[in-house]
């Protein structure tokens, strides 16, 4: 029993010492760990939401952000599949909020480009008509996978465009993000990123134009620099 309340007492201490910076990576590889193998979701969970809570009490706004996805998948796992979008109906909440800072905000629409992605790709389980939840502001169940596609280029865009200034002090705050780290022969910003997700995202099979397809296939071809420099500044013209 004593043993249980030191374990107890040493792991709330060690969120709230790492709430004002970032988590430990320990921590964090344990919970994705935990949502790999999907054992012991439950204490993760509650462990996720205990470092979400501490991230928006210190306003870093990229382990809220973090704690909030993986939360979102979490409850993916514990839920039916038709409460998909029930579960990450927090975003649209904190962007139609007027009041929501900007940082916060290029977050949020990086977690529903994500969200719409990963739906868009997805086998569902049951009829689609299913999965919409009543009271949302945008019924993203009943869109077309055009219209899906579309709304997720226009989260990413609006992340760039509002996470253009975010700058963070280790990479590791942000790795997290990244859907494939071997792009980057070199230390990637926030912006590298965001551009990159754009481009895998196109890649995955978006509707896009074959101008704009043979232009992605063109940026393939450059050194790092060129590529980072001329994806970044077409990508703000889409």
């Amino acid at each position: 029993m004593k043993k249980g309340i030191i374990l107890f007492l040493f792991f709330s201490v060690n969120i709230a010492g790492q709430a004002q910076n970032t988590t430990d990576e320990a921590i964090w590889d344990n919970i994705v760990l935990s949502m790999d193998k999907k054992i012991n979701l439950l204490t993760t969970l509650t462990r996720v939401q205990t470092i979400k809570e501490n991230a928006k009490a210190f306003k870093n706004y990229s382990e809220f952000a973090r704690a909030s996805y993986y939360e979102a998948i979490i409850k993916d796992y514990r839920s039916e599949d038709t409460a998909f979008f029930k579960n990450s109906s927090f975003i649209d909440s904190i962007l139609l909020d007027p009041a929501s800072p900007v940082e916060l905000r290029a977050w949020m629409h990086f977690l529903q480009a994500k969200r719409l992605e990963y739906f868009n790709s997805k086998s569902l389980k049951f009829h689609v008509s299913l999965y919409e939840v009543k009271g949302q502001p945008l019924n993203y169940a009943a869109f077309s996978k055009n219209d899906l596609d579309s709304l997720v280029a226009l989260h990413l865009d609006q992340t760039k465009i509002l996470g253009r200034n975010l700058v963070f002090s280790s990479l590791k705050e942000i790795a997290w993000i990244v859907s494939d780290t071997s792009l980057f022969l070199f230390k990637p910003q926030f912006p590298d990123i965001i551009a990159a997700e754009q481009i895998l995202s196109y890649r995955k099979g978006f509707n896009i134009s074959d101008q704009l397809r043979n232009r992605i296939l063109h940026w393939l071809t450059l050194s790092q620099n060129d590529f980072i420099f001329s994806a970044f500044a077409s990508l703000s013209t889409f």
